[in-house]
């Protein structure tokens, strides 16, 4: 599999074993008006659901950002080919964050880090593809913080979100096909397989997933209990 600069939300392979309110409005930014953008053209840059935060980073969060990766680098590594590059120094996260912000306000990706009681406890990603209408939804979790659901009810999260804006019609997840933890979040939100992977830039050997604004019906509960371990 070809490498992704995307750390914070590549391509959902960082579910090895099973594998949130403050608008990011900051002295700095450049508001969407400045951008030529109207504010609903962009992807928000906050989600909420029942347990969790899913907030653009912002250079703030580097050092939690850091310490999540670092703990759970060996949990990640096997799926997610950017880890070959970590630990990354504090002045590149940050860039990479900054950099992140000012795409998604020029009507670009979100990258979003999954803070659970203001801790991180991953990532979520919503990639702008090359495809008109299309995006495509990457995750990862700390190491600690598997089993409970945080994956699927984020991924549930901004698949509701993306289907409601009049720009988004097809919402991607796609998983290296041997990490079945992964797999189990398009199949628990009843996105379809796709027999024939779309052209893309990257390995095709991946299994896509997928689901449109018409086919969408939110899980009955985002939450599901934790899993009981011995």
């Amino acid at each position: 599999m070809k490498p992704h600069q995307d750390p914070m939300g590549a391509p959902a392979h960082g579910e090895q074993r099973t594998s949130s309110r403050n608008p990011t409005q900051r002295a700095g930014r450049v508001p969407a008006a400045q951008t030529g953008l109207d504010e609903t053209a962009l992807l928000p840059a906050s989600v909420s659901t029942p347990r969790l935060l899913l907030r653009c980073w912002e250079p703030a969060d580097v050092p939690a950002a850091a310490r999540a990766i670092a703990a759970s680098i060996e949990h990640l590594r096997p799926w997610l080919p950017w880890t070959s590059n970590e630990p990354l120094p504090e002045d590149e996260r940050r860039a990479l964050f900054k950099g992140w912000n000012h795409d998604r306000l020029q009507g670009g990706s979100a990258h979003y880090g999954i803070f659970l009681n203001g801790h991180v406890v991953g990532a979520i990603g919503l990639r702008r593809r090359g495809q008109p209408q299309e995006v495509e939804i990457g995750y990862w979790l700390h190491v600690d913080h598997t089993g409970n659901g945080y994956a699927r009810e984020a991924a549930a999260a901004v698949t509701a979100m993306a289907v409601q804006r009049a720009d988004v019609k097809t919402v991607i997840i796609r998983h290296d096909p041997d990490n079945l933890a992964s797999r189990l979040i398009p199949e628990e939100l009843g996105f379809t397989p796709l027999a024939t992977p779309p052209t893309t830039d990257d390995d095709e050997a991946d299994q896509f997933w997928y689901t449109t604004r018409e086919t969408w019906r939110p899980p009955d509960a985002a939450e599901r209990p934790p899993r009981q371990t011995s």
